[in-house]
């Protein structure tokens, strides 16, 4: 009896713990905790950052880091100016179905990219051509080449997938998180 009352007891005091700690929803008009950046700020953040990991000396990190912000900023220029001519999302909890694209509309739509996309490429070589100046080939690697080493380290790698069935599994084979 005893050992019946005090687990009930435990799993009482458990659930009201969980419950106290849940975070409280933050109201609308309620300020927030911290400031926020601002774009120009997260910018110029990004720019040293990947200044620092370049390990660049004083002079070259000044002249390096006024040239990427003003890069990165051409780059968000180019994709913003394409962004505004996109059809808005539609914000309304039911989703209507939309018309088919005409074939105008779809030819216009592929050569549109094709041009944000050649506007793209002429801003990285432009840059490409002014960071050389200042920077190794290395280091003009590390920033105009995508960084695909962390994409997927979150994925689930086939490799390291046991051979051997677990014990549970006795006549399939294992799905992903399931024993390891």
């Amino acid at each position: 009896m005893k050992t019946k009352f005090f687990a009930l007891l435990v799993g009482a005091l458990l659930t009201a713990g969980g419950l106290c700690v849940q975070a409280q929803p933050r109201i609308d008009n309620e300020a927030p905790d911290k400031p926020r950046w601002t774009e120009e700020e997260w910018t110029q953040h990004r720019a040293e950052r990947m200044a620092s990991s370049l390990m660049l000396d004083e002079k070259t990190e000044a002249k390096f880091v006024t040239l990427y912000v003003q890069y990165l900023k051409d780059l968000k220029d180019c994709r913003d100016q394409y962004r505004k001519d996109a059809p808005e999302p539609k914000r309304d909890k039911v989703r209507e179905q939309r018309e088919p694209l005409t074939d105008a509309e779809i030819e216009k739509r592929i050569e549109d990219r094709f041009a944000q996309q050649r506007q793209l490429l002429d801003i990285r070589e432009k840059y490409y051509k002014d960071l050389k100046k200042i920077l190794t080939p290395k280091q003009l690697q590390r920033i105009f080449e995508p960084a695909r080493r962390n994409m997927n380290h979150h994925r689930w790698d086939r490799a390291r997938r046991p051979d051997v069935r677990c014990d549970h599994h006795k006549n399939h084979s294992h799905h992903r998180g399931c024993c390891w």
